[in-house]
Parts: structure tokens; C-alpha cells; sequence
């Protein structure tokens, strides 16, 4: 009897064992099955070539993911989905979505050297290889602006979706800051109500104002003839400070040229978050379609 026991002790030991390795193999199998299937690539595929790109650049707007299957690519992504393709020591090419394989944002080939970049769906791909100096160069700066800044708290990348520049949040050597327009009273309070439980609005930081603070003086009569742009900076201490260095023009584009300001030894722990502000003519800003934001060195 003792041995029978046993016995059926055994068998349902090892129907257990099944039961829980099956299930577990099974969701392997499909997790790998669908990493493999939405990638908009293989990781180790052929390489991209500059007659690819001047070849796939001709499509312009019916480019989709499936002209990029097969390509070597990686996952450079920091909030959005960004796939980097490499091309050769000096170009690479980088596509944006909001989700995997997802609308496409922006196909950019980028030139490793200058920094430079241009979407190949509606820019001039072979000046931009030439380099022709008329492509993505800089038109000036707005020589009159006023600025402040405002404490506003830290979040983790809550500020990207719904700024003007979603489509250059990605890994790369510019530190890009997301961008938000205020044309009129509406807009301000708009913006306050939609953030208001991401940010705090009403608390400064030591010295610094708060953003309702900031804004308080902004009425109708002022927005009549002024616009405000916005760019949220996150930073690993409170003890670092920022201001506005400059607004450069860009063809059709508007930058916003940030800066940090102090260097301290010895800085606090906490995490914060600041929101850098334009006061611009709206004569200065008509014109200009596209908004950005970068941090750049003082």
C-alpha cells in the first residue's frame, strides 16, 4: 500500500510539473513571436545605404514600415518610438511613432557631423547629401525677448505628449525640451487646467516664482499683442537653475535656445522641474509653423 502511495504521490508531482511548464512555454513562444512580428525590422538585417534612402526619399508621403522591413535597425526610443538605422559613419536614419508601427511622425536622415537633419519625405534629400548650405541653415535670431522662468515640480516625460515637438523627443546629441504655445487668455488657462495635476503651478522653489506668479500679469490686452512659448525642463536637482539664452529662427521653425545656468559642487538630491518662458511679439512669431526647444551649452 505504502508503495502505491507513493507511487500516485509521483504521478501527481509530475502532472503538476506539466501543468505549469506547458502554459509557461506557451507564452515564451508568443511573446517571442510577437516581439518578432512588430518590429518594424530586424535587428540585424541588411544595412541602409544612401541610395536607399535617395531611392525610398522619392515616395515622400506613401513611405510606410513595410519599406524599412529588412533593414538593419535599433530601438533608440525615449518616451515615443524611435528606430535608428544606420547608414555609415556619417549619415543614420531615425523614424518616429507614438506607438509601435504606429502613424509615422517623421523619417529624419541625419548628418552625424553637423548634427543637421531633414525628413526625406518632404525635404530636398539630394541637397541636403550635397550639402548645400541653403538646407537647414540657421536665418538669424529674434534679437528683443523678454523671459522668466518658473518652478513647476518634476515629472518623468508626462509634458511630451501634446507638445508642439513630440516628433524630436528622441535619443540623439541635442537635448530637446518640450514646447508649448500660448496665443491668448484661453490658451493660458487651457494649459493651466489640462497640467495642473501633472505640475504645480502655485508653489515656487526658494528664490524661484511660481508659474502662476509668472503669469499672473497675462490678461487679454497683453495677449493681444504678445505670444508666450513654453519649454519644460526636468532635472535631477533642485539646486540647478536655468534661463532662456536665445530665440533662433529657422526657416519655418522657432528654437528656443536654453541654458543652465550654475555648476554647483555640492546639489541636493530631489528632483525638479522648470518651465523657461517667451514673451514674444506676435510680430516676431508670424510666420513660423514649427516650435522647439533645446538645451544648449552657455
Amino acid at each position: 500500500m505504502r508503495g502505491e502511495y507513493i507511487k500516485g504521490l509521483r504521478e501527481r508531482r509530475k502532472r503538476s510539473f506539466w501543468k505549469i511548464l506547458i502554459p509557461f512555454v506557451i507564452f515564451i513562444v508568443l511573446a517571442t513571436v510577437l516581439a518578432v512580428r512588430f518590429r518594424p525590422g530586424p535587428a540585424s538585417g541588411v544595412r541602409l545605404t544612401l541610395d536607399d534612402v535617395k531611392r525610398l526619399a522619392g515616395k515622400g508621403d506613401a513611405l510606410t514600415w513595410e519599406d524599412f522591413e529588412g533593414y538593419e535597425n535599433e530601438d533608440v526610443g525615449s518616451g515615443i518610438f524611435v528606430y535608428r538605422y544606420p547608414i555609415d559613419g556619417r549619415f543614420d536614419l531615425l523614424i518616429g511613432s507614438p506607438q509601435e508601427r504606429g502613424e509615422i511622425m517623421y523619417i529624419y536622415l541625419r548628418d552625424l557631423d553637423t548634427g543637421a537633419s531633414i525628413d526625406i519625405r518632404t525635404e530636398d534629400t539630394e541637397a541636403f547629401l550635397r550639402g548645400d548650405p541653403s538646407v537647414n541653415a540657421p536665418s538669424g535670431t529674434l534679437p528683443e525677448f523678454s523671459s522668466a522662468v518658473a518652478y513647476v515640480n518634476w515629472t518623468q516625460g508626462e509634458m511630451i505628449p501634446g507638445c508642439l515637438n513630440m516628433d524630436k523627443m528622441m535619443i540623439s546629441s541635442v537635448r530637446h525640451l518640450p514646447v508649448y504655445k500660448l496665443d491668448t487668455k484661453e490658451d493660458l488657462d487651457r494649459f493651466k487646467a489640462n497640467n495642473g495635476d501633472k505640475l504645480t503651478l502655485d508653489h515656487g522653489y526658494n528664490e524661484a516664482p511660481s508659474f502662476n506668479e509668472v503669469v499672473s500679469s497675462y490678461d487679454e490686452s497683453f495677449f493681444a499683442g504678445h505670444t508666450v512659448i513654453l519649454a519644460y525642463v526636468s532635472a535631477s536637482s533642485g539646486s540647478f537653475r536655468y534661463a532662456l539664452k536665445g530665440v533662433c529662427a529657422d526657416g519655418s521653425a522657432l528654437c528656443l535656445d536654453v541654458i543652465q545656468t550654475n555648476d554647483p559642487e555640492v546639489y541636493t538630491g530631489d528632483m525638479a522641474g522648470w518651465l523657461v518662458i517667451a514673451e514674444l511679439s506676435d510680430a516676431d512669431v508670424a510666420g513660423y509653423s514649427e516650435f522647439d526647444a533645446r538645451l544648449v551649452d552657455r
